[in-house]
């Protein structure tokens, strides 16, 4: 994803955009690999065209991950929605 830099919304720091990370956040909230893995490349090209000066926000992926799983899997969707990054 050359160059896509992912905004973080708790602090504003930037990161680069790591689809490992995505399918990683996806089967710890008990989505199976098929799943992880059909939603990271959804992201992925979601992110290639909603990218505005190569900055996304992390809030959108996981609003856009959200919305995605309620119609996938939606008890992964509740999983998922309620985890909260330890501080």
């Amino acid at each position: 994803m050359g160059g896509v830099q992912v905004r973080k919304r708790d602090d504003g720091s930037m990161q680069p955009f790591d689809r490992n990370k995505v399918y990683s956040s996806l089967t710890a909230a008990g989505a199976n690999s098929n799943e992880a893995e059909c939603l990271t490349v959804l992201m992925e090209h979601w992110v290639t065209r909603n990218v505005q000066n190569e900055v996304v926000k992390s809030s959108d992926i996981r609003g856009v991950l959200i919305e995605l799983l309620k119609i996938l899997n939606p008890g992964v969707a509740i999983a998922f929605e309620s985890y909260k990054k330890p501080v």
